[in-house]
């Protein structure tokens, strides 16, 4: 685990400065503010470096993506997330890499669209009459089959899309197929 020391206010700091200051070691201010030695001798050098017991700028590096940035990304990933990395990257004209951690951050992934077969809003509403008509049936009594089909000339390219985990059959992160003259050997069984 990582454990950090809470930070030292600066009176503390000056009370600290001041008892190095009336000769008093190092171990006797850790044992009396409950804080390392470390701790002693880098207020110190603050104090001849900086003239200061104010805490000092951390140094980090500012982000990349403003919180403006981060809004427009994640609500261009939910309009168009089947777009590839480099579409958001040179759109924001960062890198893919802060792109893809950005939206690591956002629990969005780059992941392989599902295929599904292409149901027009009328099939659909006929499935779900069928659903609806059918929901008391005893279905113990009922043999189910199924059948398997291998097809030659099929589109073996890899579509992906950027979605958050249990969204892959969302409308839009599903790849319709549809039929065509490719040839299919059909097993049922």
């Amino acid at each position: 685990t990582d454990t950090m020391a809470p930070l030292l206010s600066p009176r503390k700091r000056g009370k600290i400065v001041a008892h190095v200051l009336d000769g008093k070691t190092y171990k006797e201010i850790a044992q009396k503010y409950q804080v390392a030695k470390g701790t002693i001798a880098y207020t110190m050098k603050r104090e001849r470096l900086h003239n200061t017991q104010k805490s000092l700028p951390t140094g980090r590096r500012p982000r990349k993506l403003s919180e403006r940035s981060l809004r427009w990304l994640s609500r261009e990933i939910g309009l168009f997330p089947q777009s590839p990395w480099d579409y958001f990257a040179k759109a924001l004209s960062v890198s893919e890499s802060t792109i893809r951690r950005e939206a690591a951050k956002m629990d969005l992934h780059k992941r392989i669209c599902r295929k599904k077969p292409f149901l027009s809003e009328k099939s659909k509403a006929a499935r779900r009459a069928w659903a609806a008509t059918n929901v008391d049936q005893d279905w113990r009594r009922d043999i189910f089959t199924d059948e398997c089909s291998v097809q030659i000339g099929e589109d073996i390219t890899r579509h992906y899309t950027i979605r958050r985990a249990g969204e892959e059959y969302e409308a839009k992160h599903i790849r319709p197929i549809f039929r065509s003259g490719r040839t299919s050997l059909m097993v049922w069984g």
